[in-house]
């Protein structure tokens, strides 16, 4: 074919480009099942690429950026984490029970020292 237009071995190619990637119509669609296919499987995403007629893993990556603001692998990474619950609280303080001993000693001792410091502080 590229003989008989005239063109150069990888010109057809580059031409004809849009006919593997996905339209523009279904691209959403294509991308909610890699979207799937990246947290359901342990699938590489070449694999993936390959699964949902891409050229390369390379096109996926690019277009899966663009329309996503991540790469695949970093949409997987950032799936599995855990979700956070509505109630709970990035830190919580132990109770006064679950300390040990010497913990609680600590604590006093903090405590008693912040009171001299503000007496002294608050006096003079």
């Amino acid at each position: 074919m590229s003989q008989l237009i005239r063109l150069g071995q990888t010109e057809p190619k580059k031409h004809l480009k849009f006919l593997s990637a996905p339209p523009a119509d279904v691209l959403p669609d294509v991308l909610q099942k890699v979207k799937n296919r990246l947290v359901t499987t342990d699938l590489t995403v070449a694999e993936i690429a390959m699964e949902q007629n891409f050229d390369s893993e390379t096109e996926l990556i690019r277009v899966f950026q663009e329309n996503e603001n991540m790469t695949p692998t970093g949409y997987r990474r950032a799936s599995k984490l855990p979700a956070p619950q509505a109630n709970q609280v990035g830190f919580q303080l132990p109770t006064w029970s679950s300390l040990t001993i010497t913990q609680k000693k600590w604590v006093v001792g903090v405590s008693a020292f912040s009171a001299i410091a503000i007496a002294v502080y608050l006096y003079n």
